[in-house]
């Protein structure tokens, strides 16, 4: 229904347009000497309106071309934002799963900026912790064992 109106508009302007030129009976001396033009003044208003609109187009373009660098810049930036906070979640889901050594392998792959990397060493610091708690008993009594008495 929008666009139907859009439409409706568009051809009642261009109907507009079409009568104010019709009365409109001015003209537009351009001199340049030696030579001399003569045209409409409907043709001077649309062929201003026609360069305006070109050079605006021009201008977005190479605007465009100017920050297409920055633009990739940013888009691998966030990619890598993306891939290192998948990373890390996929670490604490396995060290939440009951896997730390794969928790910890996968938290060593966390690259990018602020805050991932350090999150990343601070839990693979815990968790490798937690695996030499978790070893050390066992080492202590086989030690134990060994012991002349």
């Amino acid at each position: 229904m929008k666009g139907l109106l859009w439409v409706l508009a568009l051809f009642a302007l261009a109907v507009g347009i079409s009568l104010v030129m019709h009365v409109n009976e001015g003209y537009v001396l351009l001199v340049l000497p030696p030579y001399r033009a003569e045209i409409s003044l409907n043709l001077a208003v649309l062929v201003a309106v026609l360069g305006f609109a070109a050079l605006h187009i021009l201008l977005r373009a190479a605007a465009l071309a100017l920050s297409l660098p920055r633009r990739v810049r940013e888009s691998r930036a966030r990619r890598e934002r993306e891939k290192s906070a998948e990373a890390f979640g996929e670490g604490v889901r396995q060290y939440l799963a009951g896997e730390p050594r794969r928790a910890i392998d996968t938290l060593a792959d966390v690259r990018g900026d602020e805050p991932w990397p350090a999150l990343a060493a601070s839990l693979s610091a815990r968790i490798a912790g937690e695996l030499d708690a978790a070893e050390r008993p066992t080492a202590l009594v086989a030690d134990q064992g060994e012991k002349p008495v």
